[in-house]
């Protein structure tokens, strides 16, 4: 069975493509701050330690909110822009 990492997996659509894969039979890890702080793509540890067995990633942490984007650029910037640049580099 084939482990594929989600990234943003306790939002709504991370929580729908988790859910899909697992019953489509693949193992599914889920990232996602929100569930653990140490999941945080940026700071925290879980990413690599979780990458390595994984056959595949979809990625879907962000801000996604233009509301919340707008009180706080830096944030979203982190969320969006450095997230997806230290995922890619781990992968």
């Amino acid at each position: 069975m084939s482990r594929i990492l989600v990234t943003g997996a306790a939002g709504t659509i991370g929580t729908e493509v988790s859910s899909t894969l697992e019953r489509a039979g693949f193992d599914v890890v889920r990232l996602d701050r929100a569930l653990d702080a140490t999941h945080d793509l940026v700071g925290g540890t879980a990413l690599v330690r979780h990458l390595s067995d994984c056959a595949g990633v979809v990625h879907l942490a962000a801000c996604s909110r233009v509301g919340a984007a707008q009180r706080d650029p830096a944030g979203a910037w982190r969320d969006n822009v450095e997230a997806t640049r230290v995922l890619l580099r781990a992968v």
